[in-house]
């Protein structure tokens, strides 16, 4: 969610964010390790697969609903809400934990779920754990597919839905905070191509998700049901294999250069004594320094969530065209949007901003530009078609406007994200609040994701006024 490959250029200096005395791996030895941005693209696309995975089973969640159930019109804004609260929750926690770390007279705190000893061992085991429980829950996830009958309210839908994301956000911030502070001891190609992986894998299920949907049987609800049941199950299929390959590259890395020199760096090593004290940063004076750039990562994605996918995903299509196929309109709808956030992440490396007003401005305008955009659409939750011409927007306008909101959302992001724990490209940060800068932006992120939640209850609200 933060960078992408290639933004930090050969010739911006790495620094170590582990410690400020560890000097061990220079610029010029780390340019010349081999590079594992593969194994980190998989570990980033492993953590954003959770939220991948659960908005592109919104429709065939909305399948099993009976037409009378209360849920039609509130179970994906429901869902949205309850997933980015308990990663907020977990995440807040966190940034309290890197913040009284901060002030200590550990070298290194490490945010895990295990004791700081040493912070590249600790990282280690804790994004295993967190794998490892990820794996457990897809394979629920999925066996939950296989069984589950459609009909009824959908109150049982909503409950194993919730506890399922209530467990997969709290395991995904422990793995977001972990690999993102693991990714700085290998360097900045690595940083990037964690981020590209968040971009990647929600491609990639949306891309499954359109294939399986066009295959699919076309026709009467219970026809286009099935056809969301197999795309489910498919792209479930895929997370599964996917988290196991993040297993597998995790190992590796322990085995690279970089992870064993940093266990044996003095500064790390638990056979030398300890520093006695370390630059003090509070939280408040981290956020002050990269305060524009925390409100408009905020802005981002509050204005992101609020239509999508709450909102975007109930636009029927006007065309005569598309007729009834609802079962493939949406998961093109999903394809256009993360195929344009990937390609804002891409952009990055060859157009990034520094200004961090400049970036706070085009966070606000995407309000101005995208609520009316798309409130101006079919939005028609009970998936009644409207003649051409009853809406001021077109299927064109709307699926183009699905690519420019995912394009401003990853390209604004990871400028935001790049600036906020870059002191080589942000001179206002100091490199020993490099960590806690970053854990605060990953925490401003996560904060606009809620408000972006509960926003679309309101701008859903707005919609079914017009």
């Amino acid at each position: 969610m933060a960078s992408t490959s290639g933004v930090v250029s050969s010739s911006t200096h790495y620094s170590s964010l582990s410690s400020e005395d560890n000097d061990s791996l220079s610029p010029s030895v780390l340019t010349s390790l081999p590079s594992q941005s593969i194994p980190f693209a998989i570990l980033g696309s492993s953590i954003l697969l959770p939220w991948s995975i659960l908005i592109s089973s919104f429709p065939y969640a909305i399948s099993l609903l009976s037409p009378s159930s209360p849920l039609l019109t509130s179970l994906i804004p429901t869902l949205s809400l309850v997933s980015t609260l308990t990663n907020l929750f977990a995440l807040g926690w966190l940034t309290y934990r890197a913040a009284t770390a901060s002030t200590t007279s550990l070298p290194s705190p490490s945010i895990t779920l295990l004791p700081p000893k040493d912070q590249a061992r600790t990282q280690a085991r804790a994004i295993q754990i967190s794998l490892v429980g990820l794996l457990l829950l897809h394979v629920l996830f999925l066996l939950a597919v296989l069984l589950v009958r459609p009909g009824g309210t959908g109150w049982g839908i909503l409950s194993g839905l919730g506890i399922w994301t209530v467990g997969s956000m709290i395991l995904v911030s422990y793995l977001q905070t972990n690999v993102m502070s693991y990714s700085s001891l290998f360097g900045p190609k690595e940083i990037g191509a964690t981020q590209l992986g968040n971009g990647m894998i929600a491609i990639t299920v949306s891309f499954v998700q359109v294939v399986t949907s066009f295959l699919g049987p076309k026709g009467n609800r219970t026809d286009e049901g099935s056809s969301m049941k197999h795309s489910t199950v498919v792209f479930v299929f895929v997370g599964i294999l996917l988290l196991i390959s993040a297993l597998f590259v995790q190992k590796h890395l322990t085995t690279t250069f970089q992870h064993q020199n940093t266990l044996s760096s003095p500064s790390l090593s638990p056979s030398l004594p300890l520093p006695t004290s370390r630059p003090k940063s509070s939280a408040f004076e981290t956020f002050k320094t990269n305060w524009m750039l925390n409100v408009a990562v905020f802005g981002v994605f509050a204005v992101t969530l609020s239509v999508f996918p709450a909102v975007t995903s109930t636009v029927r299509p006007v065309g005569t065209g598309w007729g009834k196929s609802f079962d493939v309109w949406v998961p093109i709808g999903f394809f256009l949007f993360n195929f344009g956030d990937c390609i804002g992440r891409l952009a990055v490396s060859f157009c990034i901003i520094r200004s961090h007003i400049q970036l706070l401005v085009a966070s606000l305008l995407r309000a101005v530009i995208f609520i009316p955009l798309f409130l101006g659409c079919n939005v028609n939750p009970l998936g009644n078609q409207v003649p051409v011409g009853t809406h001021p927007w077109g299927d064109g306008v709307f699926l183009t406007g699905l690519v420019l909101l995912g394009l401003s959302n990853g390209w604004i992001t990871s400028n935001v994200m790049i600036l906020a724990s870059s002191p080589s490209l942000n001179p206002q940060l100091k490199v020993s609040e490099q960590e806690l800068a970053s854990t605060i932006a990953v925490f401003s992120l996560v904060s606009g994701l809620v408000a972006g939640s509960g926003g679309s209850f309101v701008v859903g609200s707005l919609s079914r006024l017009q």
